[in-house]
């Protein structure tokens, strides 16, 4: 029972490295990466064609706005930190990205990743999820129907229909369901991260830099699933020196004269 339980170990480690592999050979290849900022709009969302660029600069640009709100200096994004993200956005499993636990053991090969490329930040943070992208309130049902392409996603509300003659009686028109806008999406990702600790460390003032990356999981379009994109995120901050603490009343005068 032992020997099976160390060769079963063994194996696992065996079928993981070349994952590992290829992120740390992918990131070695790669340069930084610096995304635009920019504001998300009421258009919906291309899905077959997601512009992972656009939609990081998106995300980053709300974590400003978010920042400021809280009165708390702004985070830097990172072109070392996004590289690092990027690598492990595209080269980890779908798998890796939908329980917590699961991401916990690839902590270590990012820190890793880190010290190889010699991020002057030592305190580090990283977090793996995915942000649902179908604009349609969980709990509700829907099918997948392959032969109506009238909806790119080719998802609609309700039961599959029993009747599919436009000429019969008890025909009923589909009802697609398509997916988030850039705002809806924006709203989502901070609706998923908040439900973890990354704000609590976020607003701790203990990380200054921020690096992120996005990727579609394409195996989750066109089938009777709910489209999900998958995030890799990471924060950084001078090891046991927090983010200088400013008192409050300097805030608030620094902030008013950002809008003279």
């Amino acid at each position: 029972m032992r020997f099976s339980l160390v060769y079963i170990s063994l194996l696992l480690s065996v079928v993981a490295f070349p994952q590992y592999r290829n992120f740390l050979v992918h990131l070695n290849q790669s340069e930084g990466i610096e995304y635009k900022l920019l504001d998300g709009t009421n258009q919906r969302l291309d899905l077959f064609h997601l512009d992972r660029e656009e939609i990081s600069g998106f995300i980053l640009s709300s974590f400003k706005d978010k920042l400021n709100k809280k009165l708390i200096t702004d985070f830097e994004q990172d072109t070392l930190l996004n590289k690092i993200c990027n690598s492990a956005v595209l080269n980890y499993s779908s798998s890796k990205f939908k329980k917590r636990h699961q991401w916990n053991k690839e902590q270590r090969i990012i820190n890793y990743a880190l010290k190889l490329q010699e991020v002057k930040y030592r305190r580090f943070y990283s977090y793996a999820f995915q942000v649902d992208l179908l604009d349609f309130s969980p709990g509700h049902k829907y099918y997948f129907d392959r032969k109506n392409e009238d909806n790119p996603l080719q998802l609609y509300e309700g039961e599959y229909p029993k009747v599919k003659d436009p000429e019969h009686d008890d025909y009923e028109e589909p009802l697609p369901i398509y997916a988030k806008t850039e705002l809806q999406m924006v709203d989502e990702f901070f609706n998923r991260i908040e439900r973890s600790r990354v704000m609590n460390e976020l607003y701790s003032r203990e990380f200054s830099r921020i690096g992120i990356a996005v990727k579609m999981d394409e195996t989750s379009l066109l089938c009777k699933k709910r489209p999900k994109m998958s995030v890799v995120l990471i924060i950084a901050g001078k090891q046991n020196i927090g983010v200088k603490k400013k008192d409050r009343l300097e805030r608030l005068v620094q902030m008013d004269k950002s809008y003279e």
